[in-house]
């Protein structure tokens, strides 16, 4: 009996991330994808996440056109009281935009790749660093 706790206590650090993981996967590809990831206590936590989400929807359904990444960010307000950023990717166009929905004043335009996404993605996760990776800034 002590012998299954012990494994137990094991394996759930384990489980829990895998499940999160996948907790999307059995969902069907379209030209749109929207996702939301939850709740997140900065807007640096919260960029990451939707980052490394975006290149695991990039990679999930590779021939989407537009990817849409939601999540909350706790102290943030806006105009409809909703605290929600996206990150929003137009692999059509190459941009990939961060903010507010309403387009708030630290909104980020980039013309990126899905490699450089993806690059990002598995080392850092900080948007700026898309820049060190080819990317421009399309707009202040």
């Amino acid at each position: 009996m002590k012998n299954r706790r012990v494994w137990l206590l094991f394996l759930l650090p384990l489980i829990v991330p895998v499940a999160l993981l996948f907790r999307n996967a059995g969902r069907p590809c379209s030209s749109k994808i929207d996702v939301s990831i939850g709740n997140y206590s900065s807007l640096a936590a919260g960029q990451h996440a939707a980052l490394q989400q975006l290149s695991y929807e990039i990679k999930r359904c590779p021939k989407a056109q537009t990817y849409t990444i939601r999540r909350n960010n706790s102290g943030f307000k806006y105009l409809d009281e909703a605290n929600y950023e996206v990150t929003v990717y137009s692999r059509k166009d190459g941009f990939l935009q961060d903010g507010a929905p309403v387009f708030g004043a630290h909104t980020q335009w980039l013309k990126v790749t899905d490699q450089a996404i993806h690059k990002v993605a598995a080392s850092s996760g900080n948007f700026k660093d898309l820049a060190k990776n080819g990317c421009q800034y399309a707009m202040p």
